[in-house]
């Protein structure tokens, strides 16, 4: 696996995070695999408050949003899907978490 991250610092406390990476399967356990390249971005508004969304060479993307409320808590939607016109890689996820760390 190959992967890489660039961050980017802005203005007024908001940031910018790129990453790809690349796994190339080669052994006799992923056999029915190909090579897989992905891609995703985030963008920070603030250390609180987040977009991000990401694209892979299956089709599949994904698009969601975090807010921390404090050190402990945060609330994240996401939505994740295939752009595929393949019936059989069709899929709508909805997703919202709840997060709490002690």
């Amino acid at each position: 696996m190959l992967s890489s991250k660039y961050f980017r610092a802005l203005d007024g406390g908001q940031y910018l995070v790129a990453g790809l990476s690349y796994h190339h399967h080669d052994d006799d356990y992923d056999y029915d695999y190909d090579n897989d390249l992905s891609g995703n971005l985030a963008f920070y508004f603030n250390d609180k408050t987040s977009i991000s969304t990401s694209y892979n060479d299956e089709d599949d993307y994904s698009i969601g949003a975090k807010h921390f409320f404090n050190q402990n808590y945060a609330l994240s939607v996401g939505y994740q899907s295939n752009a595929s016109d393949d019936t059989w890689s069709d899929y709508d996820i909805y997703s919202i978490n709840f997060s709490a760390q002690f």
